[in-house]
C-alpha cells in the first residue's frame, strides 16, 4: 500500500498484502494498527501525511495542493484553535470533489456535510436540549414526562387531570429555561454550497474564536404558539466553505474570507485528462475491480489511522488545558518561531491573520505526524509536540509557491489572479486611462483563450478585484451610462515582492546553536514562572523525548530532525503540482548524501531481509543520513561509519544505481528491489 509499509518509510510501493513491526518487523496485515507479534503501534515513525496524500490521489488526480490543503486543515479541528478553509473557482473546475474526497478519510462523525443550513436547522438537526444553566441534558426526563401524559390522555378521573396539569406544568418550566447546546468541538462544517448568510454571522464568533461559546435566539413554531429558542453554540470547529459566485454584499463577504485561507483548484488541461481517465475507470469497471485497482480498502486503515491520531491529539490537548486552565492552550514547541516572525511579510494588517495560519498549518502538519514527533514533556505530565525542520518545509511549500502565494495572500481566486495578470495589466500598461469591460472581454480571449460574457467579466473576475482594492470602478466622464475601469496597484506581483522566499532563508538557517539558543530561553522562562500556583513548572524543567519514549538531548534532536538540504530554498520555490511523482523522488535521491556532516547510527538489530548495499543477509537497520532507515550487513554498516563525516554527491552508494523494473519508485543498487525479495512470492524449489 504505496507509503505505509514499515520496510522503508520514505520511498513508494507498490500495493501489497502486509507490512512489517518497525520494531521486530513481523509482517502484519495490511490494515493492522498493532503488530500481532509484539503490539507495536504501527503508526509510530510513520510519515503519516505523506501516506494520507498518497492514498487519496488514487482518486484525486494533479491535485495535490489540494488534498494537502484540505487534510492539514481539516486535521485542525483536534487542536486547540482550528484554522477554516475557503474554496473559490469557476464553476466545473473541481472544487467540491477533492474536499469531499478528502473529507472521507476521517472519522464519520467528526465531518458534518452541509448545504444551505438555516440557523433554525442547525439548532434542530445538531442540538441537544439541556438546561442553559446547569447543562445538563432535558431530552430523557422530558420523553418520560411526556409517556406519562400519554398514559393519563384516556383517562378522565380528577386525579388523572390534576397529574396532567401538574406534568405541564413541569414541562414548561422546563423549557422555559431549555436552550439548544450544539457542541462544535473537534467538527469540521463542510459547507458543500453558498453558506446561509444568517448561519455564518451566527458562526462569525465561533470562527474567529473570539469566544468559545456564543448564543442565539429565534422564534419556532413546532407544535402550539409561537415560542422563543435559545441555541448555544459551545467550541471551535474547521469550517470550509466551496464557492464559485461572489455574491452577497462586498463587507459581509470581506469578514468572511477574513476567517479562511482562500485557495483555489489547479485548471489545466493536464487535470481534466486524468480526471477523465479516471471516470472513465470508475464507470467501466465493475466494482469489486475497481476497490482494487483504486486501492479503495486504504480508506478504512485511513480512517482507523486518524481516529487514533485523534485521540492522542485530544489526549495532548485535554492534558494541556487541565495543566494550564486555558481553552485556547498551544499544544506545540516551536523552536524556529521567532526566525518565522522576524521574516514573515508584515506590509499591510491582513498579515497577521496569514502568519497566524501560517503557523498553524506548520502545527497541524506535526499533529497529523503526531506519532513520529518528538515531544516536550513537563513534570507534571503534560506534554507539547514539537515542530521539526519538516513540518515548515512542507507548509512553505504551500504556501509560498509559485502558483499559490499570490491567491493565498490576496485572497483571491487563482483564475481572477490569473484574468488580472494576463488581461487586465496588459490593457492598462497600453492604454494607462480607464478600462471598459468590452475591451476586456477581447483581451482575455486573445490572451486567456477564454470567451467571458461582459456580465460574467464585471460579476466574477472585476468585483472581486474591486474588493480586494486592486482595481476601481468609476463612472465614464465621457459617457455616464457606462464605467471605466481603473487599475489601483500596478502589479500584484507587490504581494509576491513582500513575501520572496529569500525572506525565509534566515528560517532556514537553523543551526544547532539557533536550537540550543531556544532550548535555553525555554528554560529561563520555566525557571522564572516557577511558583506554587505553576504546579507543572516546581518540579524542575521539561525534558525532549522521541516518538518511542526514549530521551533526546538537544543534539540528537538537531542530528535527527534538523538537518536541512543545500537546496531547500531552491526546491520550496517548485509547486508540488509542476512535478510528477517520479519526478519529485528522482529529485529527493539526487540530493541524497549531500551533508557535510551526515547522521549514521544503528537503529537495531534486523530479524531478516537483505543488505540493500551489497545483497548479502542483513544484520542490522540503520539511519543513512538523507537515506533514512536502510537494511544492512555488518560490513557495509562499518563502512558507512567510517566515512559518516565524508559523504557528499556521488559517493552515495544510490547515486548511480537502478531501478526495480517490478517497483519503479525502488532506486537498487540490486536486479531487485528489497520489496521483490522481502514481499513477492518464491517459486517453489
Amino acid at each position: 500500500m504505496e507509503a505505509y509499509l514499515g520496510v522503508n518509510r520514505e520511498r513508494s510501493d507498490e500495493w501489497m498484502d502486509e507490512k512489517r513491526c518497525p520494531k521486530c518487523l513481523a509482517a502484519n496485515p495490511v490494515d493492522a494498527l498493532l503488530c500481532a507479534k509484539c503490539g507495536e503501534l504501527l503508526l509510530q515513525g510513520l510519515n503519516l501525511f505523506k501516506t494520507l496524500v498518497e492514498i487519496r490521489q488514487s482518486t484525486v488526480k494533479r491535485d495535490d495542493y489540494m488534498i494537502k490543503q484540505s487534510l492539514l486543515h481539516m486535521t485542525t479541528a483536534f487542536l486547540s484553535e482550528p484554522a477554516n478553509l475557503g474554496v473559490e473557482g469557476p464553476s466545473s473546475e473541481g472544487k467540491t470533489y477533492p474536499v469531499v474526497e478528502t473529507a472521507r478519510l476521517f472519522p464519520d462523525d467528526c465531518v458534518w456535510y452541509l448545504a444551505g443550513l438555516s440557523p433554525t436547522a442547525l439548532a434542530h438537526d445538531y442540538g441537544e436540549l439541556v438546561d442553559a444553566l446547569t447543562r445538563k441534558p432535558l431530552q430523557p426526563k422530558l420523553s418520560q414526562l411526556q409517556f406519562e401524559l400519554e398514559i393519563l390522555k384516556g383517562d378522565r378521573s380528577k386525579e388523572a387531570r390534576e397529574k396532567r396539569v401538574q406534568i405541564q406544568n413541569e414541562i414548561l418550566k422546563m423549557m422555559k429555561n431549555a436552550a439548544y447546546l450544539i457542541n462544535l468541538e473537534g467538527k469540521i462544517l463542510l459547507f458543500l454550497d453558498r453558506p446561509h448568510p444568517e448561519t455564518l454571522q451566527k458562526l462569525y464568533p465561533i470562527l474567529s474564536h473570539d469566544s468559545y461559546e456564543a448564543s442565539y435566539k429565534f422564534t419556532d413554531r413546532a407544535k402550539g404558539p409561537l415560542r422563543t429558542v435559545h441555541v448555544i453554540l459551545q467550541g471551535w470547529p474547521v469550517a470550509i466553505f466551496i464557492r464559485t459566485k461572489p455574491e452577497g454584499e462586498a463587507d459581509t463577504w470581506q469578514q468572511t474570507i477574513s476567517r479562511f485561507t482562500t485557495i483555489s483548484p489547479r485548471m489545466d488541461r493536464d487535470k481534466y485528462r486524468e480526471a477523465i481517465r479516471l471516470r472513465s475507470a470508475m464507470r467501466g469497471l465493475p466494482q469489486i475491480i475497481l476497490s482494487k485497482f483504486l486501492g479503495l480498502d486504504a480508506e478504512e486503515w485511513a480512517k482507523k489511522a486518524l481516529e487514533m491520531v485523534r485521540q492522542r491529539l485530544m489526549e495532548i490537548r485535554d492534558r494541556v488545558r487541565a495543566s494550564t486552565g486555558c481553552v485556547k492552550a498551544n499544544m506545540f514547541w516551536v523552536p524556529f518561531h521567532e526566525k518565522i516572525g522576524n521574516a514573515f511579510p508584515a506590509e499591510i494588517g491582513r498579515r497577521m491573520r496569514d502568519a497566524d495560519r501560517f503557523l498553524a498549518l506548520i502545527q497541524a502538519h506535526a499533529a497529523i505526524n503526531v506519532f513520529a514527533r518528538p515531544r516536550c514533556v513537563f513534570p507534571d505530565g503534560s506534554e507539547y509536540i514539537i515542530c521539526v525542520f519538516e513540518d515548515f518545509e512542507e507548509v512553505a511549500k504551500l504556501y509560498f509557491s509559485e502558483e499559490e502565494k499570490k491567491s493565498i495572500l490576496t485572497g483571491l481566486p487563482r483564475h481572477v489572479v490569473d484574468f488580472f495578470e494576463k488581461a487586465v495589466l496588459p490593457l492598462w500598461r497600453e492604454k494607462k486611462s480607464g478600462l471598459t469591460v468590452s475591451e476586456l472581454v477581447d483581451v482575455a480571449l486573445k490572451n486567456l483563450g477564454k470567451a467571458l460574457a461582459e456580465n460574467t467579466i464585471r460579476r466574477h473576475y472585476i468585483s472581486p478585484l474591486e474588493n480586494a482594492g486592486f482595481v476601481t470602478v468609476e463612472p465614464d466622464p465621457e459617457d455616464k451610462r457606462r464605467n471605466r475601469i481603473r487599475v489601483l496597484m500596478e502589479d500584484i506581483g507587490d504581494a509576491e515582492k513582500t513575501c520572496n522566499n529569500v525572506l525565509f532563508t534566515d528560517a532556514f538557517n537553523f543551526s544547532l546553536e539557533d536550537l540550543k539558543e531556544a532550548w535555553n530561553k525555554l528554560i529561563k522562562i520555566c525557571a522564572h514562572i516557577s511558583t506554587p500556583n505553576n504546579t507543572h513548572l516546581t518540579n524542575g524543567p521539561p525534558r525532549i523525548e522521541d516518538w518511542d519514549g526514549s530521551q533526546l538531548s538537544i543534539e540528537d534532536l538537531y542530528n535527527k530532525y534538523f538537518i536541512l538540504e543545500q537546496d531547500t530554498c531552491a526546491r520550496i520555490l517548485e509547486s508540488e503540482n509542476q512535478a510528477s511523482s517520479s519526478e519529485r523522488t528522482e529529485k529527493k535521491y539526487e540530493c541524497a548524501g549531500k551533508h557535510e556532516n551526515a547522521r549514521f547510527s544503528i537503529v537495531r538489530e534486523a530479524q531478516g531481509g537483505i543488505c540493500e548495499f551489497c545483497g548479502a543477509p542483513a544484520e542490522v537497520v540503520a539511519e543513512v543520513g538523507d537515506l533514512g532507515r536502510r537494511y544492512m550487513c555488518r560490513k557495509c554498516a562499518e563502512q558507512e561509519d567510517a566515512s559518516k563525516n565524508k559523504l557528499k554527491c556521488g559517493d552515495c552508494r544510490f547515486h548511480s544505481a537502478g531501478r526495480c523494473a517490478k517497483h519503479p519508485e525502488w532506486i537498487t543498487v540490486l536486479p531487485s528491489c528489497i520489496a521483490c525479495e522481502l514481499f513477492e512470492p518464491k517459486e517453489e524449489g
